[in-house]
């Protein structure tokens, strides 16, 4: 089953989209570590690096994933994971 995404956009809801979709717009900088996403079954809009980033596995195949800290996209062997959430070096504690 694809889980639909909402996320806000200049202060309004946006979606559903799939998770390869999110993935694409957090690439593109359009979704940021700071930007709200929700889909069904969350309590609450969360920023979307509380959902840890969506790891490129949860994206579908990709090249890239995102620091859940920057929520800059990287290599997957640029990033590491640390309490549970996948950062990049700059981030990391």
């Amino acid at each position: 089953m694809i889980m639909s995404w909402y996320y806000v956009k200049d202060n309004a809801q946006a979606g559903p989209i799939d998770e390869v979709a999110l993935g694409e717009l957090a690439r593109s900088g359009t979704i940021t570590s700071e930007t709200l996403v929700w889909k069904q079954g969350m309590a609450n809009w969360v920023p979307y690096s509380s959902v840890g980033g969506l790891s490129a596995a949860s994206i579908g195949n990709v090249k890239t994933a995102q620091c859940a800290e920057c929520g800059k996209p990287l290599p997957p062997d640029q990033l590491i994971t640390v309490g549970g959430r996948t950062v990049c070096g700059t981030c990391k504690p």
